[in-house]
């Protein structure tokens, strides 16, 4: 339809567009970029501004709500703390108040009437040297002793007046709590430097004012640096404070310069078995603990790092991800989880080390710990003898396990009877084994310890025997070798070697007079010095265990046996005793009852003995006493507090408790045999009459 109206009909030309020059476009572009420039620049220079009057006013908080309350109660004599604590928490805060006003008011007339040629940074040039006293209130508030202040307002536990008194100011004038105020002027100066970084970055470089904002802005970060180190260091210092708590007892691990790393678990091998802790890694310091609760712990080992300190790698089958570490206080290998974990472990110490090496010293004198064998092993496992075989002396309750100082070997007291000084400047002797002595002699303060005769020759493994001293103790150079108690840390004598029990007597011949019979002789009795068969080595011993070792500082007695005394008194020679004669009897004896057999009891001539007739009995007739007697025992007591001999009361045996009956019969059949020697006596000072009256169940 459109084009049939139009039909026959010549279109309108098109009515030309005038196109702008390019020198007509440029100034609208400049404009744009100037205006945009501008908005930007008043917009931070605004926020500078306002920050600076809100960063006023808490300053005004601090120092009229505050510290001037604080300070007028101590001029009226009612203080609330001490004027010394009202220095220490508020530091130069009135200083930086004042500083902070000027700066805030040579900054408001030019923000007020902004301009893109408004110059700021000659205002802030002039200021920013007067920043350097913000390092002064920072260093003032990390204090330790300010943060346990400010620990205590925030803690719900306990109440004290300079508590109260900050809990009522800041709920009646509906502020923030003072420790919220004082951190303000800490986090102001990077601040600073935020802000004047945006100015300066939307400032042109051929602005009058760029150079004198790029002055300010390297001055202010000088500032922020020194601040943002004091922040950092109060921050390590808290989390070493916060790892302290976690300790049931105190670790001690507050530092000035000690700075947290690296914390994870780890399987310990120990002597016995493979135990799980907790390690922490600090930049001189490494600690491992165990785990008793959550986020608690128990301090097992601390081991500084020192130059001796290092981790190196370990071929262990049956853990593939194990690797040692190596220190001066205590060696030993550990494992990882996983092969990522141990690689984190390994990456952490070996930075720290590079760290560390600056600041050590590389003339101290240390020597590394060895790593100890396990106490798995049954035998002692020094090579000690000639042809190389090891000791072979089996641990027990008597032979106790031992590690040498030097190289960990486990062995016995005798492959390791040497206390020696591991270093020249050392304080404190160890236990040195065999095969670790010789070198060790070289040192000077060693060389008076013993004599040459006492120390393995150097082509022969042979262990020589020490000495005896009159006490019983091996001596060495006038001086008593001592060693460590590995379980509490005493130090106790040693070098106490048993003497070996003497070799059983050779049986006589079968001819020989001393093999045929004896003739019978009555027992001697026993309880007198002197009577009694002497004890055979292996009844003693089954008696009485072996002496322990005494823990006190006097050297223990060392064990003899004590020979078997003579019998002294000679046996009774046996006589041919004469029939006694009998009478024949005056009168027919009675008849005796059937399935009866007669007894004859001979009747004595010699007249009644005279004398007091026997008290009566107190107790009713017919009635026998059915109490035992009282046991007397000749065993000698034992020695009380003797864990041994406890134990082996405590333990005895079915063949011990047959060993006491027959012990009982024994003394049964030498009372009677005793009866039996003194009726004999009496028999034969008689003369052999039929006086002596023996009695049946003697006769």
């Amino acid at each position: 339809k459109c084009g049939a109206k139009f039909e026959g009909k010549k279109l309108p030309p098109p009515v030309p567009t005038k196109r702008a020059s390019l020198g007509e476009r440029e100034p609208d572009k400049d404009k744009e970029k100037a205006e945009k420039v501008l908005r930007i620049r008043k917009k931070v220079a605004q926020e500078i501004l306002s920050t600076e009057k809100t960063y006023i006013k808490a300053l005004d908080t601090i120092c009229d709500k505050f510290l001037n309350p604080l300070r007028k109660a101590v001029a009226e004599d009612k203080p609330i703390i001490s004027n010394q604590d009202i220095q220490m928490v508020f530091s130069v805060i009135s200083v930086i108040r004042d500083l902070n006003k000027k700066f805030y008011a040579d900054l408001e007339p030019l923000i007020n009437n902004y301009t893109l040629g408004t110059q700021i940074g000659k205002v802030i040039l002039d200021f920013a040297p007067y920043f350097k006293m913000y390092t002064q209130y920072v260093n003032a508030h990390e204090n330790d002793q300010v943060q346990e202040y400010m620990r205590k307002l925030d803690s719900k536990a306990g109440t004290t007046p300079f508590k109260t008194f900050c809990y009522d100011v800041a709920k009646n004038e509906m502020c923030l709590p003072l420790p919220a105020l004082l951190i303000t002027p800490v986090q102001r100066i990077p601040r600073y430097r935020l802000l004047v970084q945006e100015y300066l970055k939307n400032t042109d470089k051929t602005h009058a004012d760029y150079e004198d904002l790029s002055k300010a802005l390297d001055k202010i970060k000088e500032t922020a640096m020194i601040i943002n180190e004091a922040v950092r260091r109060q921050q390590q210092r808290q989390t070493v404070m916060d790892l302290e708590k976690k300790f049931s007892s105190n670790p001690g691990f507050i530092s000035p310069s000690r700075i947290f790393k690296h914390q994870g678990p780890l399987m310990k091998k120990c002597r016995a078995d493979d135990r799980k802790y907790e390690f922490f890694l600090f930049n001189d310091l490494f600690v491992y603990g165990k785990e008793t609760g959550k986020d608690r712990y128990a301090l097992h080992k601390k081991i500084p790092i020192d130059q001796i300190f290092k981790v190196e790698e370990v071929a262990d089958a049956e853990n593939q991800h194990s690797f040692q570490i190596t220190n001066s206080v205590k060696s030993f290998i550990v494992y990882a989880s996983s092969d990522a974990e141990k690689k984190v472990w390994e990456k952490a110490i070996q930075e720290v080390l590079a760290a560390r090496a600056k600041s050590l010293n590389k003339g101290d004198a240390a020597v590394a710990a060895p790593v100890w064998e396990s106490d798995k092993k049954k035998m002692c496992q020094r090579q000690r003898k000639p042809d190389g075989t090891p000791c072979g002396t089996t641990f027990g309750l008597i032979k106790r396990r031992h590690h040498c100082r030097v190289c960990g070997v486990l062995c016995c007291h005798e492959c390791s009877p040497y206390n020696v000084f591991l270093i020249e400047d050392g304080k404190k002797k160890e236990r040195a084994c065999t095969e670790c002595i010789l070198a060790l002699m070289k040192i000077e303060k060693n060389k008076s310890l013993y004599k040459p005769e006492q120390l393995p020759s150097s082509g022969s493994k042979n262990v020589p025997t020490l000495p005896m001293s009159k006490s019983g103790i091996h001596s060495a150079s006038s001086s008593t070798v001592t060693t460590r108690d590995d379980t509490k840390g005493n130090e106790v004598p040693e070098g106490v070697y048993k003497k070996a029990p003497p070799p059983p007597p050779a049986r006589p011949a079968a001819d020989s007079p001393s093999n045929k019979k004896a003739p019978p002789s009555l027992p001697p009795r026993r309880g007198k010095a002197g009577n009694g068969p002497p004890k055979s080595p292996r009844t003693e011993s089954r008696r009485f265990p072996p002496p322990v070792p005494s823990k006190g500082n006097a050297p223990p007695i060392p064990t003899q046996k004590v020979p078997p005394i003579p019998q002294m008194v000679p046996p009774i020679p046996q006589k041919s005793v004469p029939p006694i004669p009998h009478k024949a009897p005056s009168t027919p004896p009675k008849a005796e009852s059937k399935g009866a057999s007669p007894t004859i009891e001979p009747k004595s001539n010699a007249p009644p003995k005279k004398g007091p007739p026997p008290p009566p009995s107190s107790k009713p007739p017919g009635k026998a006493s059915t109490k035992a007697p009282a046991k007397v025992s000749n065993r000698p007591a034992a020695p009380r507090g003797n864990g041994i001999v406890s134990a082996y009361r405590r333990t005895r045996s079915p063949a011990v408790e047959g060993k006491k009956a027959k012990k009982k019969t024994g003394k049964i059949e030498r009372a009677r045999g005793a009866k039996l020697e003194a009726l004999l006596s009496k028999f034969q000072a008689s003369g052999g009459s039929s006086a002596a009256r023996v009695p049946k169940a003697v006769d």
